[in-house]
């Protein structure tokens, strides 16, 4: 029941539901990969003074002490989201025992979020505040070896030494470049990699695209090399087939917070439930993107 006079509105629902390794840039840059545009949103004046974080209206109050084991906040530009998520971070590690992870989607969100939360944890290792793909970069290092078969030292690659592997791969499959191109070729073997699990089914055909994009994974193998969406995939795999592991890295979980949720692929939905599938871990998605249900300014249930 969204009330008409609200300028701003926050609405809550439940969830239904080795060698050296060579690393093209660095982790703060890991995000800089992602495509989608951000929501562009310049903070009022008071959200700059030291504490005014405090000063919440009564929805966003409602979102930051909301109970329960799955929350998600739908949030359109300008309602306070990053406020909110900054609030429910602060309140939840001074609750209790145990960290408090913020994944965000990009790095200039996660720096944003950083700077507000910045000397109001008195425990700082109580809270970590980090992008997706920092976050399994840093489960991936915990590990002698991964579950494709990579091992520690594993090689990073930035977009360049990935587009150069699909040139290599498009020539080798005497396919023309010109109708193939790295860029796109790379879109197109990301969006399989990321929605199709098994292997097999993901290049099975004689497609173009199944092809070089199985060539492309077999080269990555062989150079002991991971991509971004590697990096995801890999930590997935590890949350999904080694359940002492799993156990492990949740175990001092109290909390996930998840930014721009509405941009989390499939296999990071799949860490982030395998993050907060045990016992008294909780999970809160703040989205900030608006749907087409809703307007500028406003926050719209899921059903």
């Amino acid at each position: 029941m969204m009330r008409s006079n609200a300028r701003r509105v926050l609405r809550l629902c439940r969830f239904r539901g080795h060698s050296q390794p060579c690393i093209e840039g660095t982790l703060q840059d890991l995000n800089d990969e992602r495509s989608h545009p951000e929501v562009e949103w310049t903070p009022p004046d008071h959200a700059r003074v030291p504490g005014a974080e405090q000063a919440l209206d009564p929805d966003q109050r409602a979102a930051v002490e909301a109970d329960g084991d799955r929350i998600v906040v739908i949030a359109g530009p300008g309602s306070g989201k990053t406020r909110v998520l900054a609030e429910r971070a602060v309140r939840s590690s001074a609750r209790a025992p145990g960290a408090t992870l913020c994944l965000c989607f990009t790095k200039r969100a996660a720096t944003e979020l950083a700077q507000r939360l910045g000397g109001r944890v008195s425990a700082p290792r109580d809270l970590r505040v980090e992008t997706m793909h920092a976050f399994c970069l840093r489960v991936l290092r915990g590990f002698d070896e991964l579950p494709s078969g990579l091992v520690r030292g594993f090689s990073l690659l930035g977009r360049s030494a990935q587009r150069r592997i699909v040139r290599d791969s498009v020539r080798k499959a005497n396919l023309d470049a010109s109708s193939f191109p790295a860029s796109e070729m790379l879109g197109r073997i990301s969006a399989r990699r990321l929605k199709v699990q098994s292997a097999a089914a993901r290049w099975g055909g004689g497609t173009p695209v199944s092809v070089v994009g199985r060539a492309y994974e077999e080269e990555l193998r062989h150079s002991n090399a991971l991509d971004f969406d590697g990096l995801i995939l890999e930590a997935r795999a590890i949350f999904e087939r080694w359940p002492e592991a799993r156990t492990r890295l949740r175990s001092g979980v109290r909390e996930v917070l998840v930014d721009e949720a509405q941009d989390v692929s499939s296999p990071e939905w799949d860490i982030i439930h395998g993050l907060v599938s045990g016992d008294g871990a909780r999970g809160s998605s703040p989205l900030a993107t608006p749907t087409k249900r809703s307007t500028p300014g406003a926050m719209a249930p899921v059903n």
